[in-house]
Order: C-alpha cells, then sequence, then structure tokens
C-alpha cells in the first residue's frame, strides 16, 4: 500500500510537470502493486498534456512497459489465463459490505457488516454492492468536476485557470477516501493513497484539520483491526466503534469538498484561449 501511494504520487506530479510517459508508467507500476487502489485515480484526467496529438504515443510507450512486465509471467504455461482469471476475479473473492472497514455502510446498516453478502437487495431493487457503486461514482464526479471543467474547456479551445497544487492533491486524496467510504468489499487499509496526497496539502497550504482528521480514523480503525496495544476490551471506549470512526471520514470529506470548492483555496493562472488541438 505504500508503495502504491508513493508512486501514485509521483503519477500525479509527472502529470502536472506534463511528463506524461512517465505518468504512464508510474500509473501502471501502481495497478500492479494495488489494482483496486489504483484502478481509482484512472477517472482522475490527464491535464499536462501540450498536444493531444501525442496521446497514441504515450498509450503506446506504456503498452511496451506493461509488455515487458508482464512477459516472464505469460511465458509459463496457461500464463496469459491464470493473469485474466486475477484480474476478473479479485473483486469477488470477499463479497461481503465491508471487511473490517469502518466506512459509510457502518453508519446506514444495523449488524455485522463483515456477515451481509453485498450481493443482497439494499433499496429500491438495488444491491449493496451497486449502490456503492453509484454513491461512488456520484460522488467522485462531484470531486472530479473542476479538473473535467478544464479538460474541457482545454478541449475546446477556450480560455482556462489551471487549477493550483493544493486542488489537485485535494482531488487525489478525496478519490482514494471516497473509493474506500462508499464502495463493498473494502479492508480497513484501502483508503491508505490518500495520506500521502492530505500530507502534502496539509504541509504546503498549512491546513491541517483533514490531515488529523483522516489520521485519527485512519489510526483507530487499524487498530481496533490489529490491535497492537493489545487493550483488555475495545468495545469499553466509544472512539474505537465503527460508526465513530465513519463520523470521523465523513467529517474529513466533508471538509475536503469544501476546500476544493472554496475560491480562497485556488492560486490560478488564467490561460487565453488557443485554437483546438494546438499547444496550451
Amino acid at each position: 500500500d505504500g508503495i502504491c501511494s508513493y508512486v501514485l504520487c509521483l503519477r500525479e506530479k509527472d502529470n502536472v510537470e506534463r511528463r506524461m510517459v512517465f505518468a504512464g508508467h508510474e500509473y501502471e507500476t501502481a495497478s500492479h502493486c494495488v489494482f483496486a487502489a489504483a484502478g481509482t485515480y484512472i477517472f482522475i484526467p490527464c491535464t499536462g498534456y501540450k498536444k493531444w496529438q501525442l496521446i497514441p504515443y504515450v498509450v503506446l510507450m506504456v503498452s511496451i512497459g506493461q509488455a515487458l512486465i508482464l512477459w516472464p509471467f505469460l511465458r509459463i504455461e496457461n500464463g496469459f489465463a491464470l493473469f485474466w482469471k486475477q484480474v476478473t476475479s479479485a473483486t469477488s473473492i470477499y463479497p461481503q459490505v465491508s471487511l473490517k472497514a469502518m466506512n459509510f455502510w457502518n453508519l446506514v446498516v444495523c449488524g455485522d457488516t463483515e456477515q451481509i453478502p453485498d450481493k443482497k437487495i439494499f433499496i429500491s431493487g438495488l444491491s449493496y454492492r451497486m449502490t456503492g457503486l453509484l454513491l461512488f461514482f456520484a460522488s467522485s464526479f462531484a470531486a472530479l468536476w473542476p479538473l473535467l471543467k478544464m479538460v474541457w474547456n482545454k478541449l475546446a479551445g477556450k480560455a482556462i485557470t489551471m487549477l493550483a497544487k493544493e486542488k489537485i492533491w485535494l482531488v487525489c486524496a478525496l478519490i482514494a477516501i471516497l473509493f474506500y467510504f462508499f464502495n463493498t468489499q473494502m479492508h480497513e487499509r484501502y483508503c491508505h493513497p490518500a495520506w500521502i496526497f492530505l500530507t502534502a496539502y496539509a504541509f504546503y497550504s498549512g491546513r491541517f484539520l483533514p490531515y488529523i482528521l483522516f489520521s485519527a480514523a485512519y489510526l483507530l480503525n487499524m487498530e481496533r483491526v490489529m490491535r497492537f496495544l493489545w487493550l483488555p476490551n475495545y468495545d469499553r471506549f466509544f472512539f474505537f466503534s465503527p460508526q465513530f470512526v465513519a463520523v470521523l471520514y465523513l467529517f474529513c470529506i466533508i471538509y475536503l469538498f469544501f476546500r476544493l470548492y472554496s475560491k480562497k483555496a485556488m492560486r490560478p493562472i488564467y490561460i487565453q484561449p488557443t485554437p483546438v488541438g494546438q499547444a496550451v
């Protein structure tokens, strides 16, 4: 998880600095570390392209890197079949609502979320899994909207306002936390990629509240599961309850959205409109 988070952070750094081949290779490296965590960041648009005509070249270079990574495994008998089985079945190994993650489902579901199949109907004919995906996609769209709007204006040749670094870090942190907070089958550590982006945001902007909220929630969740302190009875302490930890994550999400859409958090750079297809 730590390696995946670090490589994803490098990917976003190179994305902003317009080193797209490096960003592509870093993304594929992260996806091989933790596929579920890295998969969420595929929704973050590439904002650093100088020329969109370079996209096929970037795709080609990334494909070559992917082929080199997989080549030793594909040489063995049934190598591709085993690889594809891992890719397609990895999300169905533990089909429960939660796997010790303290998130949205602890706030809306009564009972042990580890014992509820996520294919069971939750509301209006929708299963727990489908409901979680819809909530994740809707909230992620809200988190990605500033970036999507900028990319759309860039493609249309309109004047754009480049987002400040703080905004990029907020979006990256939100995507990881929203993925963990709403989806089913989540382990306690699946929001780990958000930590490095919140750290960068806190020390760069001087706003430590989301960093503190997330760190407290992550620590309490991990300690309740791993029990490093060997406390005699964790149920005695209210701050180890799944509902309390889920509320901490929720407050962190709300604050991050507030900072994302707050004009005070922006350091805009105005760029004149250019014809479609030319460098911006």
